[in-house]
Formats: C-alpha cells, sequence, structure tokens
C-alpha cells in the first residue's frame, strides 16, 4: 500500500504518513484513525473517506501528462451537472475575477501555477494525484473555472470519489479565500 500510493509507512508503529492538499495526516493500520501532524484537527470525514480509498486503491504511474474535466473521466458525463453547481459555480460565484485570491488560495494548498486559462494552478492534492484550478475570465464577462484531474486519476480511485475530491478541492480553495478575506480583530486572533 505503502510504495503504490507514496506514502510513508512507520512498521514501528503501523502509521502512515500522508499529505492531502498540503496538510500531513498520520493514519494508523488497519484501523484508519487519523491525527492531524500540523496543529490542524482530523480531516473531515469525507476527506477521510478519500484518503482511506486513495490509500486501499491506489497502483499504476503518478502522472500521465495530460488533464481531463470531470465530465471526461469514466462516467464522469453523468454527473457533470452537479459537479459543476458544487465544485466550479461556488469558485465563480466567491472569486469570480480576483485572480490573486485564487492564487493565494492555491498556493497555500502547495500549489504551483501553470499556463493555461487567464490563470490556473495545479495543487497535489494525494501524492499521485495532482488537480488543477483554472479560470478563464475577462473584463466584459463572468469567470469561468474548472478543476482538471490528471489522466491517471482514474487508475487511483474511482469516479465517484473523485467528484467527492473535486468538490472538496473546491472547498479547500474557498477556505483559504475565506482566511484571506477574514480581517484580524484588535489582538490578532482570526475570526472561523
Amino acid at each position: 500500500m505503502a510504495e503504490l500510493s507514496l506514502a510513508d509507512f512507520d512498521r514501528s508503529s503501523n502509521n502512515f504518513t500522508i499529505t492531502y492538499f498540503n496538510k500531513p495526516y498520520r493514519v494508523s493500520f488497519p484501523e484508519g484513525c487519523f491525527q492531524a501532524l500540523a496543529g490542524d484537527k482530523a480531516p473531515a470525514l469525507s476527506d477521510r473517506i478519500i484518503i482511506l480509498q486513495y490509500l486501499s486503491g491506489a497502483c499504476g504511474p503518478s502522472y500521465l501528462r495530460g488533464w481531463l474535466t470531470f465530465k471526461e473521466l469514466p462516467g464522469g458525463m453523468l454527473h457533470n451537472a452537479p459537479f459543476i453547481r458544487e465544485a466550479l459555480q461556488p469558485l465563480a460565484n466567491v472569486i469570480g475575477n480576483d485572480m490573486a485570491l485564487l492564487e493565494d488560495a492555491c498556493l497555500a494548498l502547495g500549489g504551483a501555477k501553470m499556463d493555461l486559462g487567464n490563470a490556473s494552478y495545479k495543487v497535489p492534492a494525494l501524492p499521485k494525484i495532482p488537480l488543477v484550478a483554472v479560470c478563464w475570465s475577462g473584463e466584459q464577462k463572468a469567470a469561468n473555472y474548472n478543476i482538471l484531474f490528471d489522466r491517471s486519476a482514474s487508475l487511483h480511485l474511482d469516479t465517484a470519489t473523485l467528484y467527492m475530491l473535486g468538490i472538496n478541492f473546491s472547498l479547500a480553495i474557498l477556505q483559504m479565500v475565506k482566511r484571506k478575506k477574514t480581517p484580524a480583530n484588535f489582538s490578532g486572533v482570526r475570526h472561523n
């Protein structure tokens, strides 16, 4: 499992260490209990499911050099409309044409700038599954967002789990935007 998922495994403690959207977690084996390693709380239930599915199902190559939209994934066309509504439209509604907000959020998630659309960032969701947030925008039109999956993604997770991963990527970006937009109060403590 560790070799195929590129997660670290400590045989003495039976724990995997895996990074998910730039946050390291310890996962006990075989129990599947989570511990955050960077002072964060344990991931949400949907994130835990994604990580456990990935640990148990990752195989094959890390990257296949190419990007797919959700509807291009196996069976993705059947669930593309709800994916747009749950993952892409919130990005357009909250970030809109503010490319600086998108950049700050994606960089905070461990992302790197890419050359797609008007702005795009590749973020390592899991060791073998990078995702790309891409925006096409213009002064006279509303922003249009997409999330792209590496061609190898469906080797590691089924489409239903990739659906959840894409939505959780959108939510992670929006959480970073929320942190940036929330002003610190007079004592320096951020409101969440």
